[in-house]
């Protein structure tokens, strides 16, 4: 895996978590335990914070056009979804609710 900072910032990986030798991560990355990170996927934390838990997706396609990009993400999303119980927190102003499977 390639490594860089970014204004200082040193990407945190956990021992217990796995990145792929391909994969990139840049200044304020935080891996926790129990996260895959997969080949090729860059993780660039150069205007904020990303944080990848046990629990994270990320789904990174290109493309020549925007749809045929979004098309494949939509397509992977809904795979996953089919093989892996997935739940959503959504917070509103008003509150909050899990939604998925099975809700």
């Amino acid at each position: 895996m390639s490594i860089w900072s970014w204004d200082g910032i040193v990407p945190v990986v956990d021992p217990a978590a796995f990145v792929h030798p391909d994969a990139t991560l840049i200044g304020d990355v935080i891996v926790a335990a129990g996260a895959y990170v997969g080949p090729q996927c860059v993780l660039r934390g150069d205007s904020g914070r990303v944080e990848i838990g046990e629990a994270s997706v990320v789904i990174a396609v290109s493309a020549t056009h925007r749809h045929d990009a979004l098309a494949a993400c939509q397509d992977a999303i809904d795979a996953l979804k089919e093989t892996v119980p997935l739940w959503k927190k959504e917070v509103y102003e008003g509150g909050e609710e899990w939604v998925g499977r099975g809700s």
